[in-house]
């Protein structure tokens, strides 16, 4: 089962940890691709693995092992997120997970607000 779903167009990641999840849970992770780019692998350091998840893959993970997503540049040089703009090339991971703690939070419009004001943040930052 699970409650919440994250989508990520073109999107590195820094090696972290997933909280506010079920700690006895696991994430789907699936890719959906267009174009061409290289990069954007999910990479498990403690491993020493990269997978290269191609269009329609799906993986099931622990997310609470220390995990990244590498940057992506497509054939004209643009990274990740810049490249869609250029030639369309992007990598869209769909994350389902199970929240815990699903009672401590708003309403629907209230947690579409902060999601919003989450995406504002990091863009903001990426400039």
């Amino acid at each position: 089962m699970f409650t919440t779903v994250t989508v990520n167009n073109s999107y590195p990641t820094g090696t972290h940890l997933d909280a506010g999840d079920l700690a006895d849970g696991f994430s789907t992770l699936a890719v959906i691709r267009r174009g061409s780019y290289t990069g954007g692998r999910l990479v498990f350091p403690a491993w020493q693995i990269g997978v290269d998840l191609r269009n329609g893959d799906l993986i099931l993970m622990d997310a609470h092992q220390w995990h990244s997503n590498t940057g992506m540049q497509c054939e004209h040089g643009k990274k990740n997120d810049i490249m869609i703009g250029c030639c369309g090339a992007e990598r869209i991971s769909v994350v389902a997970y199970c929240r815990a703690r699903m009672h401590t939070y708003g309403s629907a419009e209230e947690e579409r607000e902060r999601a919003v004001d989450q995406a504002e943040k990091r863009t903001r930052r990426k400039r």
